[in-house]
């Protein structure tokens, strides 16, 4: 792999170790290298955003898809149809000079198709749902080499699967995405005293299941980092702190997250407007050369136990490690279960867990440490994992999906791409 390839990808836990890496220009070329690629017996990979925790083994050809970024926008029906290489920052960057948004991610360096394909949580979460909620349509090349459009009246069954399934299908080279007009959010860190950790959790869970689709909002226990300029109490020890976006208006920002920020416990408060863009394109965070190790477990409740390990564990935090807790309420609630493949919609709650170290570090005490911390998140959660969340866990995958969802998948992989064709992946396994 040359370095410039290698550079892009940014975590050296996951392996890109491919035969060979392939840049096509357009949808033909794909076609003929996954063409290519079967008649030589070999497995087809994906490079989009270069940040998935899937990489690309031996005895695959790695279709690196930079080169596929188109981005067009239609204002009137409110959609933008994206290219599959084509990375959130630019996507964003894009819509808003049209004035709208996307359901961009926490971390605008993620491929748009993998991001979207797989769930995708965001910042407008609770007002567009999932990413893969607002997917209107895909053009993928399948197996067989083909040019495959799927959407609600064409291969219905494929389009089902491909939200929360999409990298076992085929190589996305263009996907059409449902926007919205926004202009500003609300956005900030509210940090509470390192002492009340387990009342700040409980506040923050309390809080935020009242609160309506303009709130998006993860409650995290973490050091502060290294360039804190905060408060000197906080620097150096693990601390709750609150991550909210409000894409509602400025007044009713101030009432919505006035009981957030108003608590007794916060010593430190970054709240304030913004431009949306600057949120969307500005918090890329994934340094090249760390080694970075999470899951994300879906809960049905953050409840008071919950809340007791996490408090009990922080001590244990290095100071780049972090665990992090979504509530999955408002859009994402509204969609009926088995309307895509993106199960687990009644279990509103995840607990992540992501440890961080370098490359001087004890890395295998550093995993050891991750794994003794998820066995204690599995004893609260239903084994249920976010797919998008799973490195190499082929035995976790079933379970990023309900059972019924799961034998659907297997009897579609069956159909579309009976050799595995698609392996370097989530995989599922027909």
């Amino acid at each position: 792999m040359s370095d410039d390839l290698g550079s892009r990808f940014a975590n050296p836990e996951i392996r890109w170790s491919p035969d060979s890496v392939v840049r096509p220009q357009d949808a033909d070329d794909v076609r003929r290298s996954v063409g290519d690629a079967v008649r030589h017996g070999r497995r087809v990979a994906v490079r989009g955003g270069g940040v998935g925790f899937s990489g690309a083994r031996p005895g695959s050809v790695l279709l690196d898809l930079r080169d596929l970024d188109d981005v067009v926008v239609d204002p009137g029906s409110r959609r933008v149809r994206v290219g599959g290489g084509a990375v959130w920052r630019d996507v964003s960057r894009i819509l808003a000079t049209s004035g709208f948004a996307g359901a961009a991610p926490q971390f605008p360096r993620l491929g748009v198709a993998g991001h979207a394909l797989g769930g995708g949580h965001g910042w407008l979460s609770g007002k567009l749902g999932w990413a893969s909620d607002t997917v209107r349509a895909v053009e993928l090349v399948t197996a067989d080499g083909e040019l495959v459009r799927a959407d609600v009246d064409h291969e219905p069954d494929l389009f089902w699967a491909l939200r929360g399934a999409g990298s076992n299908f085929g190589v996305t080279v263009a996907i059409e995405l449902e926007v919205m007009p926004l202009a500003e959010v609300a956005f900030g860190l509210v940090w509470f005293h390192p002492d009340e950790s387990r009342q700040a959790l409980a506040h923050f869970r309390d809080w935020v299941v009242a609160q309506p689709d303009e709130v998006t909002a993860i409650g995290s226990l973490a050091v502060p980092p290294p360039d804190w300029n905060g408060p000197a109490r906080l620097a150096g020890r693990p601390a709750v702190h609150v991550i909210v976006c409000h894409c509602g208006t400025a007044e009713q920002a101030e009432r919505d997250l006035a009981d957030l920020r108003g608590h007794r416990a916060v010593v430190a408060d970054s709240v304030r407007r913004m431009p949306w863009v600057d949120l969307a394109c500005g918090n890329d965070v994934f340094t090249p050369g760390l080694h970075r190790r999470s899951r994300m477990y879906y809960l049905r409740a953050f409840d008071d136990a919950a809340v007791d390990l996490t408090v009990d564990r922080a001590e244990e935090l290095g100071p780049l490690d972090m665990m992090s807790t979504h509530y999955y309420g408002g859009a994402i609630q509204r969609v009926a279960e088995e309307a895509t493949a993106m199960s687990h919609r009644d279990k509103p709650w995840n607990y992540m867990v992501q440890v961080t170290w370098s490359e001087g570090d004890d890395g295998e005490a550093r995993r050891r440490w991750h794994e003794g911390y998820l066995a204690d998140v599995e004893r609260l959660s239903h084994d249920a994992f976010y797919v998008n969340y799973l490195f190499d866990e082929p035995d976790h995958v079933p379970a990023a999906y309900s059972a019924r969802t799961w034998r659907r998948l297997v009897a579609l992989k069956q159909q579309w791409d009976p050799a595995n064709t698609f392996a370097d992946n989530q995989n599922i396994r027909a």
